[in-house]
């Protein structure tokens, strides 16, 4: 019997004894990527039709980020934050749990109001006091692209100029490493049909949408 068809049968066997709880410890773990998902998405909806609800232990960030209502983060057996997935990841509590969801960068900024000056000019970030922060900025939320004039080098309203150190191929996408100047780098993404070459320059557009998290410098 395959692995996906075991974690069938044994989901199968919990149901019949009509839980209102169910404990799932890494039940996908040894599964390929892409069986993995399919067969935790049919285990959830099972799941829930039955009405049980679910604990689920991993240590795979994005499975707690797809599946979970509310997703608890441990560390060193210690509950350091409890919340939604979109809580978890845009607002973390604090710098280990930003890193331990997503990928993240931080940078120095001075916030005033509901916006702080940064290497990547002024960002939003959520309302607070005036002072020195350090602001999360995570790849999605920078989008690498050409210069809108070639040979600009000046920062605008929605983004500044960096310099690519490295790049990574994600397949519809490419992660790149930036360099802003003055020692600092941050990861940004862009279209995988416009790579830009090592050392070259690009524009790197700023989030607006919304705000990024801050923490105290």
């Amino acid at each position: 019997m395959s692995g996906g068809e075991q974690q069938r049968v044994a989901i199968a066997r919990a149901l019949a004894l009509d839980p209102s709880l169910v404990l799932l410890d890494e039940p996908f773990s040894h599964l390929d990527k892409g069986l993995a998902t399919q067969v935790r998405t049919e285990a959830m909806q099972t799941l829930r039709a039955a009405g049980a609800s679910v604990v689920l232990v991993t240590h795979d960030q994005d499975e707690a980020l797809a599946v979970g209502d509310r997703v608890a983060v441990m560390q060193d057996g210690r509950l350091i934050q409890v919340a939604t997935p979109a809580q978890v990841f845009h607002r973390p509590v604090d710098e280990f749990v930003a890193t331990f969801v997503g990928e993240a960068d931080f940078m120095a900024g001075h916030q005033k109001g509901d916006t702080a000056a940064t290497p990547l000019g002024t960002v939003p970030v959520p309302a607070g006091p005036a002072g020195p922060v350090r602001v999360m900025v995570r790849p999605h939320d920078l989008s690498v692209r050409p210069l809108p004039q070639p040979g600009q080098e000046q920062a605008g309203p929605d983004g500044v100029v960096g310099h690519v150190v490295r790049s990574e191929f994600r397949g519809g996408e490419l992660l790149y490493v930036l360099d802003l100047g003055d020692g600092v780098t941050v990861r940004g993404l862009g279209p995988h049909n416009e790579p830009a070459k090592v050392g070259s320059a690009v524009w790197v557009g700023t989030p607006r949408e919304h705000p990024l998290a801050t923490f105290p410098a």
